[in-house]
């Protein structure tokens, strides 16, 4: 101990010198330039970042130095490349900054140190390092810098003392459990920080929040409600609402949170379940097929199915009946089943499956159409469902999975009953994923139906054609009388007439 006191006595002899009593050092820097860098000097991919999210503080005793304690905090999200692709890979996929948001540096012991000047002074500390809820000591460099009264010539605001801290070290991101499986020859192990922060005393008090938005409210039987009342009347912990206006999302709003124990705030990377709203994209993927000449909508499925084929009929099933449910099958939908147990295959879904009507005869909303049509997708195209959606729409946040792995669960919104409870292991899983397993963001599904919308309206000639895109929006039930509304029935989506104008719409019914 006496050892120790005196590396400590070494290390802050400068504050001795010049100050009274302890002080505290925040590293909230006033002018906002504090910053920590990233070396990853990777053999195929040198990356050099930065993360400008630091907070902490440092509190000094100069009659007890060994007593010195502090933390450096750096905010996962501040993490930026030059590359965006790289940035969100490394913090959501290596850092999964929605489950750890922050890394930490906790001061632990002073081991060793020198005077260099009057106000300088270098040595080792012995800190605490957490990363991704790990924490691992590390022994690390550190060269200070006390200057007395330099915070007003600096910031313009403080009128205290600044200390400048310095250091360079490796950490090592197989021993916090980053992308272990990510070879080193991409990302290297050694990832080397660098370490340049201002702490002031006597920072100042933080500035009045800022007010809140509006609230956001619907239309309730003629009234207008705030949503976040809707929300509590139907026990909904989280929800994202976009608007598509000529096409185009024009805003995008996000309320609560994921509904998991950390109660993760719901924001733009938060993923739902979209339940039956899945069908209209796989419609899609078909009709992208169908312009690339990789399906024919008029052909028997028989053609291209090679594990599985349709129920004998006196007719064939084509492509365009299952997108129309015309194809005999009535099975409505799938209730989901125990993520914890192994799932069916997507062949094994289809065991039972029979033709109740002749294809073509009669139109039934039923859910195997859609399995159905994933298997004639994936069997053409020899490819999963996913790829095939990364394929078209260039990959997206959306994803086609049977359920999320439960690591990666604080980026997926849970699943909840109407009365409230909480659905088993977060919700149910679902192998028939062109019917039901299409996970998505509010944003990118308004994306996808704008983009859909306009090149049926002729507006825009990718990712499909005019002729392809307007084949989801083609009436097959003629409108029938509703109560107050006239309905029908379109290929990808139901659609309703109010006051002379048409309204295409599709719910997420079946999905938790």
């Amino acid at each position: 101990m006496k050892k120790l006191a005196l590396a400590a006595a070494a290390l802050l002899a400068p504050l001795a010198a010049h100050a009274q009593g302890s002080k505290t050092f925040d590293f909230k820097d006033p002018k906002e330039t504090n910053a920590v860098s990233l070396t990853i000097d990777a053999v195929l991919e040198p990356v050099v970042g930065w993360a400008g999210g630091v907070t902490g503080y440092c509190t000094v005793d100069p009659a007890h130095p060994e007593k010195t304690v502090g933390r450096i905090e750096v905010a996962v999200d501040s993490i930026t490349f030059s590359n965006s692709g790289y940035s969100n890979s490394v913090r959501g996929y290596g850092l999964q900054n929605k489950k750890f948001p922050k890394i930490v540096c906790a001061f632990k012991k002073i081991l060793s140190g020198k005077k260099v000047s009057e106000t300088r002074y270098v040595g080792e500390v012995l800190v605490d390092f957490t990363i991704k809820g790990v924490t691992r000591p590390l022994t690390v460099p550190l060269d200070i810098r006390y200057f007395p009264k330099k915070a007003r010539q600096r910031d313009g605001i403080n009128d205290g003392d600044l200390v400048v801290v310095r250091s360079k070290f490796a950490v090592s991101r197989k021993a916090f459990g980053v992308a272990q499986e990510v070879p080193e020859e991409v990302c290297s192990d050694a990832v080397e920080v660098g370490v340049a922060l201002v702490g002031t005393e006597g920072a100042p008090k933080p500035d009045k929040p800022a007010p809140k938005p509006a609230e956001f409210s619907v239309n309730v039987d003629g009234k207008s409600v705030p949503l976040t009342e809707r929300m509590a009347f139907h026990k909904v912990p989280g929800c994202s609402v976009a608007l598509v206006k000529d096409f185009k999302v024009t805003w995008v709003k996000h309320f609560g949170d994921t509904g998991n124990d950390a109660k993760t705030p719901i924001d733009g990377g938060t993923l739902f379940p979209a339940g039956q709203m899945s069908e209209p994209v796989a419609h899609a993927l078909a009709l992208k097929l169908a312009d690339a000449k990789i399906i024919d909508l008029d052909r028997d499925v028989n053609d291209y199915l090679t594990r599985w084929k349709t129920p004998k009929s006196g007719e064939p099933v084509t492509v365009r009946q299952l997108l129309q449910n015309r194809a005999g099958f009535t099975l409505q939908k799938y209730m989901g089943h125990d993520p914890t147990k192994p799932l069916s295959t997507l062949v094994e879904t289809l065991a039972d499956a029979r033709l109740d009507f002749t294809p073509g005869t009669n139109w039934r909303r039923a859910a195997e159409n859609a399995n159905v049509l994933q298997l004639v997708l994936e069997d053409a195209t020899k490819k999963p469902l996913s790829a095939i959606l990364n394929e078209a729409f260039g990959n997206p946040q959306s994803l086609y999975m049977a359920f999320p792995p439960s690591e990666s669960y604080t980026r997926f919104a849970k699943g909840f009953d109407e009365d409230g409870t909480p659905v088993a292991h977060g919700g149910r899983a679902y192998p028939e994923l062109a019917a039901a397993g299409l996970w998505t963001s509010a944003a990118e599904y308004g994306d996808f139906l704008g983009a859909l919308m306009a090149c049926a309206a002729g507006k825009a000639d990718k990712p499909w054609s005019r002729t392809s895109a307007k084949v989801a929006f083609e009436s097959v039930v003629p409108v029938r009388q509703d109560g107050p509304d006239v309905q029908g029935e379109a290929t990808s989506f139901g659609f309703a007439e109010r006051d002379g104008k048409r309204q295409e719409g599709s719910s997420g019914g079946g999905g938790r």
